[in-house]
């Protein structure tokens, strides 16, 4: 199994499909939304800081909804994705599938939020007494382990077995998943094959910004349509990553399960 392959492939099946063009129109103009809305706290944030010019409280909680409804439900279009993923199905429809595989997967993400909670509170209460830099540069290298080597490498397996069947089962022990380090090698290939390609498709972006910001005489548009672009380029790579980390799950572990 060979990353570039696993990308390939992942890249074909997120294009193509029954009523694909009209999936991924939807896809952009959610990514469109909440980059917008991103846009527009960056400059309000801005304008508060630079002219003390005071915010619409309520346009900033009605942005905030929906960007977090947005992005929960793009969370949950995901765990569908994988789960059609498992079963040979193409990219879901745009329906209510993905807020369904939201709702089932709360009590494994409460538990999980629990143990990374307890882990952080532990840690940083070990260098409590050490001040200021010092203390938070100890506490960011203790639990290194954790967020460079547990978290993509095990916890995230967690979430490619749940979605096979939404089922938590078996999934609620922090110790279990650690066997999913097997696959340690070929998920770090396509970690930085996925970063290679992030880099290479957010030149153009970098490009179509700089010139949008030369036309228009300002920053504001280019950082609109570069966020808009970017926004849908990050969507289309998460889905790249869930197929290739399903095909590494159904290939090293499924049969385990």
């Amino acid at each position: 199994m060979k990353s570039v392959d696993l990308i390939s492939k992942g890249l074909e099946r997120v294009f193509s499909g029954e009523d694909c063009r009209v999936k991924h129109i939807g896809l952009f103009a959610m990514a469109g939304i909440t980059s917008l809305i991103s846009t527009n706290f960056r400059t309000i944030s801005e304008a508060y800081k630079n002219a003390h010019i005071t915010p619409n409280f309520g346009e900033i909680v009605v942005e905030l909804l929906i960007f977090i409804l947005i992005s929960t439900y793009v969370g949950g279009y995901i765990l569908q994705f994988m789960h059609n993923v498992h079963h040979n199905e193409e990219l879901p429809n745009l329906d209510g599938k993905p807020i369904s595989a939201v709702l089932k997967s709360v009590p494994l993400a409460i538990v999980w939020f629990i143990y990374f909670s307890v882990i952080v509170l532990a840690v940083s209460s070990m260098f409590a007494g050490t001040p200021g830099l010092t203390g938070l540069l100890y506490i960011m290298l203790a639990l290194t382990p954790v967020f460079l080597i547990y978290i993509p490498f095990c916890y995230i397996f967690v979430w490619v077995a749940f979605s096979k069947n939404f089922d938590a089962k078996g999934l609620f022990n922090p110790f279990g998943a650690f066997k999913y380090l097997k696959a340690f090698g070929i998920v770090l290939a396509v970690f930085i094959c996925m970063f290679v390609l992030n880099i290479i498709a957010f030149i153009p972006i970098g490009i179509v910004g700089g010139i949008v910001g030369a036309l228009s005489g300002g920053t504001k548009v280019a950082s609109y349509i570069g966020g808009i672009m970017g926004g849908y380029i990050g969507y289309v790579g998460q889905f790249i990553l869930a197929y290739c980390l399903v095909q590494i799950y159904k290939e090293k572990f499924e049969q385990q399960e």
